[in-house]
């Protein structure tokens, strides 16, 4: 089973129980992108992923991950949470205040 650790050397992932890890490469060259903080992958749609670092929001919507970096989130991250009764509803709590997403992380405000 995939098991995934947020660190301040980056987001780790194992396919195997906890037996072995892999970093997961953002391709971020700033050093914060690599202090994650949280980690969401979406219940409804498991190839959209969130990740909350001390430089701001992450998102990757496909596997491989390739990642972009969310330009109205460029402050350190805290939470990333979703409506159970609205799921195109993204919560993202960072040091700046409450971001909500009505479309799964496409805007944001």
């Amino acid at each position: 089973s995939e098991i995934y650790a947020c660190t301040a050397y980056g987001l780790w992932k194992s396919n195997n129980a906890g037996n072995n890890w892999a970093k997961i490469d953002f391709k971020k060259k700033k050093v914060g992108y690599n202090f994650v903080r949280s980690f969401f992958i979406h219940p409804t749609y498991p190839t959209l992923h969130f990740v909350g670092t001390a430089e701001g929001l992450l998102i990757s919507k496909k596997i491989p991950n390739t990642w972009r970096v969310i330009p109205a989130i460029t402050s350190e991250v805290y939470n990333i949470i979703y409506n159970p009764r609205q799921l195109s509803q993204i919560f993202c709590a960072t040091e700046n205040g409450i971001y909500l997403s009505n479309n799964y992380g496409a805007n944001w405000q």
